[in-house]
């Protein structure tokens, strides 16, 4: 999913004609690639924590591991967007620039809440979405504690409130982009993180499922995404009407199979599969900052201001300093988060 954003983002900046099934798929993807994020994040919090009980002390071990995997990457691509941004101007470039009030709500997260559309780096609107998330995440799993008719309750809430975008708020005459603010309300996109809860804590309620049903599922889900029509390049029409509806119950239906899926071996395709997991916060948050600086080096020299060496060079970089992240900031990071619970529980 990370890597279908950079590839769409990559094509669309770059203005590079895939034709129109690859292209209709890119389209898609490039909207729904998020939701699939939600989804499988409130699938594996539930594999996680659907058994603990809810106390202050899950509120601040929750609140801590997700502080220590959200903020370091998010306050080092929020600071290079600026930086490119300043770095942009200087050199003759035309960039709005964040007024000191952005800066301040996206440094203490606040933007998440009260003005989801005032982020600074590309996509971090989704990752403001998340916090909105991990904050409800805790009345979550005690629905699901109380029964799951009462998460369930929760989940059909969810669903009115995106219904009430879809009809009332977002206009299908419109494209979206000039609607994205409403678009990226967290209420609008609330009930894919609580439905990824439901798969996650109902899969304790089940013995498994035959893979030749899973596989047939998930080719057939597969298929009506790809080939499903849409009017033309406006995604609005993505995000509205009866094609929301299909679409939404392909994330799901897909994210499930997978979520559902057992004794996965340890194949070269799941350890590469693993490899591009354990980069993709890297990736979505670092690839737009990377395809800037690489605008603004080649534009200056003709040999390499060319659409294919530009997206050659923006894959490869991206890749390699998403990897480096990872392994030099992420992992590090949650490592020491996990040493410093083991210590204060050692010491108590």
């Amino acid at each position: 999913m990370a890597l279908s954003v950079m590839i769409y983002h990559y094509t669309s900046w770059q203005e590079i004609n895939l034709g129109y099934h690859f292209g209709n798929l890119l389209l898609k993807l490039g909207i729904y690639a998020v939701p699939c994020f939600y989804v499988l994040s409130g699938i594996s919090l539930a594999f996680v924590y659907s058994n603990k009980e809810v106390n202050m002390s899950f509120v601040k071990d929750f609140s801590k591991k997700r502080f220590f995997r959200i903020a370091p990457l998010f306050y080092i691509a929020t600071t290079l967007t600026i930086v490119v941004n300043l770095l942009n101007n200087y050199i003759g470039g035309n960039v709005l620039l964040p007024s000191i009030k952005v800066i301040l709500l996206n440094y203490t997260f606040l933007f998440s809440w009260l003005t989801p559309y005032y982020y600074i780096a590309t996509g971090a609107w989704s990752i403001g979405n998340e916090l909105v998330f991990y904050s409800l995440f805790p009345i979550m799993i005690l629905l699901l504690h109380k029964g799951k008719k009462y998460l369930n309750v929760f989940f059909g809430v969810s669903i009115a409130l995106t219904i009430v975008f879809s009809i009332f708020k977002l206009d299908r005459s419109i494209e979206l982009a000039n609607q994205w603010n409403l678009y990226i309300n967290p209420l609008n996109q609330l009930y894919f993180f609580v439905g990824g809860v439901i798969i996650g804590g109902y899969s304790k309620f089940h013995k498994g499922i035959n893979k030749k049903y899973l596989t047939t599922f998930i080719i057939s889900l597969s298929m009506i995404f790809i080939f499903l029509p849409i009017g033309g390049s406006n995604q609005i029409f993505m995000v509205t009407g009866f094609e929301k509806l299909i679409i939404s119950i392909c994330v799901f239906g897909l994210c499930a199979s997978v979520a559902y899926w057992r004794n996965t071996g340890e194949s070269q395709v799941n350890k590469g599969l693993k490899y591009f997991g354990d980069i993709s916060y890297s990736l979505y948050l670092f690839h737009p900052i990377v395809y800037t600086i690489i605008t603004m080096v080649f534009s200056r020299i003709d040999i390499l201001n060319n659409a294919a060496i530009i997206l050659t060079a923006c894959v490869v970089i991206t890749l390699m300093v998403s990897s480096i992240s990872y392994y030099v900031i992420e992992n590090p990071i949650s490592k020491l988060a996990r040493k410093n619970k083991f210590e204060l529980k050692k010491a108590t």
